[in-house]
């Protein structure tokens, strides 16, 4: 009962904490493009609590399925445009490309729950296996499983509606299962005209373009980045076409040596060794278990 009550109190500030994020993020944030030497720690401490944008190398970054950027990666996006690329393809032959490997990739990779897409073993998990994978949430993430349970597949059916694919239902289960299998000929759409959009333009950000929010993980002295929560296609496509560093909007920092703060953990969500595993996973660039079957068959192509 008393843990409860503490985990409903602590859900309740990380709902404040949101909103309080949301506001910030309306703002300006620093712009440290110009100085190509800087590095997050140093950017971060410089304006204390502000957003900073930063050029970032590719190389160190991290996808949400925790493969590396590289020109090698085998992120299903990424690796889905760079195929489609090298064919020289474009317009709906380039959409049609992109699609059919991302929907190879779907069928080589079995979604059941939160615990094997965070890449954890079933004796390790115990009530993550209970948690739909949709409602996965990391160790330091600010919210909480349960939120991402009640809230993120509406918030799913709002972005898809925004990409032009309607979604029914309102049934949590219906709606991520019709996003699941209906979403992929939005997705390369996006995909194909970022890439041309890039390729033709160059880079843009900011404004209308909006950023690429990224999530830098620090320890042992080392460093890596991680996507966030926004700019994934865009970044995809960066990283497909070659490109070196981009410009990210840093949300923020995560520094092992923290763990006992991060929000899930305190939440009991996770284990300091659990979180220090995905912590590590994502840092060496480790995805789950899942992608086996995807990496195996393509890994010919690095």
């Amino acid at each position: 009962m008393f843990k409860n009550k503490i985990k409903n109190i602590t859900n309740r500030l990380l709902s404040i904490l949101n909103l309080k994020i949301v506001s910030l993020d309306k703002s300006s944030p620093f712009d440290f493009t110009d100085i190509d030497d800087i590095d997050p720690i140093t950017a971060q401490y410089l304006i204390e609590d502000n957003k900073i944008i930063i050029n970032i190398d590719l190389e160190l970054g991290r996808t949400n399925r925790w493969f590396d950027m590289s020109k090698k990666s085998l992120d299903p996006p990424i690796f889905a445009i760079r195929q489609a690329l090298k064919k020289d393809l474009s317009g709906d032959a380039l959409v049609k490309n992109i699609l059919l490997t991302l929907q190879e990739c779907q069928s080589l990779t079995k979604f059941n729950n939160a615990a094997e897409l965070l890449g954890l073993e079933s004796e390790q998990s115990n009530a993550l296996y209970s948690y739909p994978w949709w409602a996965e949430v990391k160790p330091w993430d600010s919210r909480s499983i349960d939120h991402m349970l009640e809230h993120s597949p509406f918030e799913v059916k709002k972005n898809r509606a925004s990409n032009g694919m309607r979604i029914d239902s309102n049934d949590p289960h219906e709606i991520m299962r019709d996003d699941l299998q209906n979403s992929l000929p939005s997705h390369a759409k996006q995909y194909a005209k970022l890439t041309e959009a890039i390729k033709k333009y160059g880079f843009k950000y900011g404004g209308k373009s909006g950023y690429v929010s990224a999530e830098v993980l620090i320890a042992d002295g080392k460093m890596c980045w991680k996507l966030g929560g926004e700019g994934n296609h865009r970044a995809a496509a960066a990283s497909a076409l070659g490109l070196k560093k981009i410009p990210v909007l840093v949300t923020k920092i995560i520094r092992l040596d923290e763990l006992d703060s991060w929000p899930n953990v305190k939440l009991g969500t996770f284990s300091k060794k659990q979180a220090t595993e995905i912590f590590y996973s994502v840092f060496d660039a480790k995805p789950p278990k899942i992608y086996n079957n995807w990496v195996e068959k393509n890994k010919s192509h690095i």
